[in-house]
């Protein structure tokens, strides 16, 4: 059945300016937003309305920037003491959160993984859902794992308690990293659950799954269609953005991501 090439192009449109109006303002970014956001995702990644639309145009090719981690990932499996990886790169007041990781008992003198050597590049849709974003004690999360979960199981689009194997050894991994404001407890009473203060004022208890959906989003909004962005987004930057620039350090290659200030705004940062 042949689509409404227009209509798909207009809503496509459509749902990346709702994500940036959402997700880039001067208020704190609400944990809805990010459910929302899981959303959009699933509708043109995983129920496969971006492939339909790229098939339509004849062979039209949609790219999306990433992180390369390979060489991360590879030193994980000769690393049996790291525990925990997060590819992520958002920002939370001014913090960059980027290649964090864990290692169980042990605190090494050197880096144990080469996280400063991830630098963004282009893929396709296949290697974008495919990429593994996340690694928790022997799994491997990817980015089409991390939208699935929270659109279909953590309030996206379903809310859904039941857990396979597979689902629960997900809930396990998105809980190991939570991040926020100073809490007295451990989140979910777990003194297991690693937590980093990065809102020491901020009103949401994130988890690594925000991170990684986030990322995602950040990847959607910036695609090219055959080299050319799909969307032009027209926003203000920060003044951190303004300082970096000054200083000659575009860090982000010029990629709008997304940044929680202070649990107060949220703005972009590119």
């Amino acid at each position: 059945m042949a689509i409404n090439v227009n209509e798909y192009k207009r809503l496509l449109h459509s749902d990346i300016r709702g994500l940036v109006q959402h997700l880039c303002r001067n208020e704190p970014i609400d944990e809805y937003d990010i459910r929302a956001g899981s959303t959009v995702l699933r509708r043109w990644f995983l129920d496969g309305s971006l492939g339909q639309l790229s098939k339509a145009l004849e062979g039209v090719k949609f790219t999306f920037p990433i992180l390369d981690n390979e060489m991360v990932c590879s030193t994980i499996l000769k690393q049996p003491k790291i525990d925990f990886f997060c590819t992520g790169r958002v920002s939370f007041n001014g913090r960059v959160l980027s290649g964090i990781y864990t290692a169980d008992g042990y605190a090494p003198d050197q880096p144990l993984l080469p996280v400063e050597q991830m630098e963004y590049r282009w893929v396709g849709i296949g290697k974008f859902l495919s990429q593994k974003r996340i690694y928790h004690r022997g799994t491997f999360v990817t980015c089409k794992q991390v939208i699935s979960f929270m659109a279909n199981k953590l309030g996206g689009v379903h809310i859904d308690e039941s857990r396979s194997e597979e689902t629960a050894a997900l809930e396990e991994a998105s809980q190991f990293l939570t991040l926020g404001p100073m809490l007295e407890q451990p989140p979910h009473g777990d003194k297991s659950v690693h937590h980093i203060v990065v809102e020491p004022h901020g009103r949401h208890i994130w988890h690594c799954f925000h991170v990684e959906l986030m990322a995602a989003v950040t990847a959607f909004i910036n695609m090219k269609v055959d080299d050319e962005p799909a969307y032009h987004i027209n926003v203000r930057p920060t003044w951190r953005a303004r300082l970096r620039k000054l200083l000659g350090r575009q860090e982000y290659k010029n990629l709008l991501i997304f940044e929680s200030d202070g649990g107060e705004t949220a703005q972009s940062d590119s």
